[in-house]
């Protein structure tokens, strides 16, 4: 049987690629966008290497750590995209507790998030009187829609740091609460909305 953190990372994978035939693409925002292939990297936080003026508001290239809700994917566009996003804090592996990506210092190379919500054609779910969509369905081919925006992770700590620590390992920060008072950039968020290849919305604030 497939563990789920295999499934998870084949997925992430089929993001990836979906955001660079539909998202990077895009020469009026991105100026050079280099994805990390070699696990090192990756492990380190690095996903894409992008450059953009618009985003960033400088012509440096600057590291970034794909993040996807796909455990929470829609698979009917009338849905709106979760309001929340968990950062994972800790994470329990043989019986010591560990840094999650938010605070690790193995993912230490990360300069910004692209926290991201995915819309695609999957099957329903009943658990009892619950109903979700399974994420392990998503393909490249039946991805319907993404939305996400870039955060960069200092402000994305010290607004987290602000928060009470509760025993839990995750924050569910809602997304509405985007602006943060310690902004290291210009432009701190960069929202996109895409649905079947065509930008919705992209917008700086």
């Amino acid at each position: 049987m497939k563990s789920s953190f295999t499934s998870d990372m084949q997925i992430e994978k089929i993001i990836g690629q979906w955001l660079d035939t539909y998202v990077y693409s895009d020469t009026s925002l991105f100026t050079n966008v280099e994805r990390e292939t070699g696990l090192d990297k990756q492990h380190k936080g690095i996903d894409v290497v992008i450059q953009s003026p618009v985003i960033f508001k400088d012509d440096l290239k600057h590291n970034v750590d794909e993040k996807t809700a796909i455990y929470y994917v829609k698979g009917n566009l009338s849905e709106n995209s979760l309001p929340t996003f968990a950062f994972e804090l800790n994470y329990m592996k043989n019986n010591q507790i560990h840094d999650g990506w938010l605070f690790g210092e193995k993912y230490s190379e990360a300069e910004y998030f692209l926290v991201m919500w995915v819309w695609a054609d999957v099957e329903q779910i009943r658990m009892g009187n619950f109903i979700r969509y399974n994420q392990e369905q998503i393909r490249y081919e039946n991805i319907m829609k993404m939305e996400g925006f870039f955060i960069h992770k200092t402000a994305m700590r010290n607004y987290a740091k602000n928060f009470r620590r509760y025993s839990r390992n995750l924050y569910r920060l809602k997304k509405s609460r985007r602006n943060t008072d310690s902004n290291p950039t210009t432009c701190q968020h960069h929202y996109f909305s895409i649905q079947g290849g065509m930008p919705n919305e992209l917008s700086c604030s």
